[in-house]
């Protein structure tokens, strides 16, 4: 039997997800300072709290479905480039966009508790092209096995 949620650890999932960010809505929802960061670690580690976040996401209709399909596309994200060659009109290519696509990766797993154990290397740790490259094939495949 799944254990009710009290009306703190409510606020704290509706908190969350507004704002995404586990500390912030631990503040938000009434626990200290000092302790929101841990406070929020321990509340996303229930699975009666993980159930209600899932559960408001949902009928947001923020599905794990439709969680994919953003995935996909940010995966894929390209920006321009102008290259003024001499003279005439300049030149316009596509590049890979890796800051975004590592936005819309970090947010989408976010979202569905999905984080990889090292969340933390992943986000701060500045990845050459090659990683970079290696990590995103990495993800479309185990993406294409999901939607298989």
């Amino acid at each position: 039997m799944e254990k009710k949620l009290t009306e703190r650890q409510q606020r704290f999932v509706k908190e969350y997800t507004d704002c995404g960010n586990g500390a912030e809505a631990a503040r938000r929802a009434g626990y200290s300072e000092d302790n929101a960061r841990n406070q929020a670690v321990e509340n996303l580690a229930k699975p009666n709290i993980q159930a209600a976040i899932a559960e408001l996401m949902d009928e947001a209709g923020i599905t794990k479905k439709e969680l994919l399909k953003v995935l996909k596309e940010g995966l894929a994200a390209t920006k321009p480039y102008f290259n003024q060659k001499g003279e005439g009109e300049p030149e316009e290519k596509a590049y890979d966009d890796f800051v975004t696509r590592h936005k819309y990766l970090d947010t989408a797993l976010k979202l569905r508790d999905m984080f990889p154990a090292d969340r933390h290397e992943l986000i701060t740790k500045v990845l050459s092209d090659d990683e970079k490259e290696e990590r995103l094939t990495r993800i479309k495949e185990m993406l294409a096995e999901d939607a298989g």
